[in-house]
């Protein structure tokens, strides 16, 4: 969860992108 809050802090258009691929 950590790391995931992070990576949206940093690059939240990146975050959900990546979270909507692989699903």
């Amino acid at each position: 969860l950590l790391y995931k809050l992070k990576f949206h802090l940093e690059f939240p258009r990146i975050e959900w992108k990546i979270l909507i691929i692989p699903k």
